[in-house]
């Protein structure tokens, strides 16, 4: 939908991006190359890039919007987001990043700099200075899924886990909350259940939140399953993960805990009819030999 809407009337156009969605998909880096010769670079075909894992061509993609286009906000946005949000920046790229936020003209609208220089500050470990930086930036950008993932990184960070938690809401919220921000913002809520380790009740009410935050996350529910495993509800936890297991989508790692969880469960029967199902579907993989044993 937010393709249709950026290419409105460019039906070539729109038709390389969707190849270029189904190359992303497929993991295609020619196909993928080859559909964006076609459409030119654009905002909307670095984000497909991204999702693809192709970050170096969308950086490419970004610096010639940048080239013909510096005022343009989400350009210069994402492409600090594409240096510094992939795995932990080493001093190159935050410098690269750095750069591209320092080149931010005054003009551009809404003005940028504050969230740029603050998820800059934020990669350099100084994260109370970035709080205060985001925090600034909302009143142009409290539309924007990023910069409430970014505020909720500082607070995360600063020591403000009820206060990151409400900014990961918020980002997840957001018109433009793509699937890479759920992601990031569901792990942030399973790390915080990781640091409560004496405080069932904490770990299982941050479990549900990750899972709720990205519902399509296999790890998001199999970690709350065990959690509910190891908590005494592990009844629950088999009826949560039965209808995905019992789908043919589930990964290995799920299947064996609904096994787990049904067997614990005192229902050692039916997880052994999901072990010899999935086993079925993958006759010969490891995972399949593993799981039945």
């Amino acid at each position: 939908r937010r393709i249709a809407a950026a290419l409105e009337g460019a039906g070539a156009e729109l038709e390389a991006m969707l190849r270029a969605l189904r190359a992303s998909r497929a993991g295609a880096g020619g196909d993928l190359a080859a559909a964006a010769a076609v459409a030119g670079p654009s905002v909307v075909l670095a984000e497909l890039q991204m999702a693809g894992g192709h970050l170096d061509a969308a950086r490419e993609t970004l610096r010639a919007v940048l080239a013909a286009h510096p005022e343009d906000v989400d350009a210069r946005i994402l492409a600090v987001s594409v240096r510094l949000d992939a795995g932990v920046p080493g001093e190159e790229a935050i410098a690269e990043a750095e750069r591209i936020a320092g080149e931010a003209p005054a003009t551009a609208s809404p003005d940028p700099r504050d969230l740029l220089a603050g998820r800059v500050l934020l990669a350099r470990g100084k994260a109370a200075e970035a709080a205060r930086l985001l925090e600034s930036a909302l009143s142009d950008f409290a539309d924007r899924a990023l910069a409430h993932l970014y505020l909720a990184e500082a607070r995360r960070l600063s020591g403000d886990t009820a206060g990151a938690q409400q900014e990961y809401r918020r980002a997840v919220a957001s018109a433009d909350a793509s699937p890479t921000v759920r992601r990031a913002c569901a792990a942030a809520m399973r790390g915080m259940a990781r640091t409560a380790p004496s405080d069932g009740d904490k770990r299982l009410r941050l479990l549900r939140e990750s899972w709720a935050l990205d519902p399509e996350s296999d790890d998001c529910l199999r970690e709350l399953a065990l959690e509910l495993v190891r908590s005494g509800q592990a009844d629950q936890a088999a009826a949560m993960l039965r209808p995905l297991a019992e789908s043919g989508d589930a990964s290995p790692d799920v299947v064996a805990t609904a096994v787990l969880a049904h067997a614990l469960a005192g229902r050692t029967g039916e997880g052994v009819q999901l072990a010899e199902r999935h086993a079925a579907a993958a006759a010969g993989s490891r995972d399949a030999a593993l799981l039945l044993a």
